[in-house]
């Protein structure tokens, strides 16, 4: 499946994972959780991506054998769960990280390249897995896919953030409305099992990323602004003009000082939900 130029979204997944492998020597492009024993830095990223990656792991039903892994990144994740026993397939939308993920994980494992809407399941799977992947989904067809993807007794896990519907513009993008999610669920043949609420622990990264913004990207933008106007006033203050409503989107969006934990508490709740299909 050709890569389509205009898809922004996968080319900011395929650039965050490169960015990952090169900073903080990970290829997982999720949040981290952050207990109160773990200091909020960068170093720490890592540490608190695996426990991230844990929790998902302690809610996996001892039923389970066979996963679908719904987004599946660079297949980091996907190849660990192979290591615990599992056989995983996995779904990416991306050529490039499709690619990677065949390199990580057995023969027996299959990508499906492309959007979980659009997956023709080879079988039916014990969990399917949305590991901050379910906010890309469209609800109504998504839902139509899980069932295609399971039989009565499967189960469902997701670890996602949701918007709260909060007036305010919210720090991050993505994120299913949360009413909209639990609109969707009516009438699904779905029984909630588990439901942990670990929005304190998850916002720090959006500190993170804010102290990361003030103290790195602000100042070396300020920095090639002075450098540029000093070198070639006319042509900065050209592009300034030609660009203005570009540069001051971009300040809205990355130089507001919205990158708070703060801020994600309140427009974000980030969930984990395990659900059990039910039927005959």
């Amino acid at each position: 499946m050709p890569r389509d130029p205009q898809d922004t979204r996968q080319f900011g997944l395929e650039a965050g994972q490169l960015v990952a492998r090169f900073f903080m020597h990970t290829e997982d492009l999720h949040w981290g959780l952050w207990p109160d024993d773990l200091t909020v830095n960068l170093p720490n990223m890592r540490e608190a991506q695996r426990r991230h990656s844990q929790l998902i792991l302690e809610h996996i039903p001892p039923d389970t054998h066979t996963i679908l892994d719904v987004g599946g990144g660079s297949g980091q994740f996907a190849e660990q769960l192979v290591e615990q026993g599992y056989a995983v397939d996995v779904v990416s939308p991306s050529e490039h990280l499709a690619q990677r993920i065949s390199e990580r994980l057995p023969e027996q494992s299959h990508v499906y390249v492309s959007r979980f809407e659009d997956v023709v399941p080879r079988q039916s799977y014990d969990l399917v897995l949305f590991s901050e992947s379910f906010q890309y989904i469209k609800l109504d067809a998504g839902m139509a896919r899980i069932e295609a993807c399971t039989r009565p007794g499967s189960h469902v896990l997701v670890c996602d953030y949701f918007r709260m519907g909060n007036p305010g513009k919210p720090p991050v993008g993505g994120g299913h409305r949360w009413d909209k999610v639990e609109a969707a669920l009516q009438g699904q043949p779905l029984e909630l099992l588990s439901q942990v609420d670990v929005t304190s622990e998850a916002a720090p990264t959006c500190q993170l990323l804010g102290d990361f913004i003030d103290e790195v990207a602000e100042p070396m933008r300020d920095l090639a602004g002075e450098c540029m106007t000093r070198r070639h006033p006319l042509v900065t203050r050209l592009l300034g003009w030609t660009l203005r409503k570009k540069l001051t989107k971009l300040d809205a969006k990355y130089f507001s000082g919205r990158f708070s934990r703060e801020s994600f508490i309140e427009h974000f709740t980030y969930q984990l939900l395990l659900w059990r299909r039910t039927g005959d």
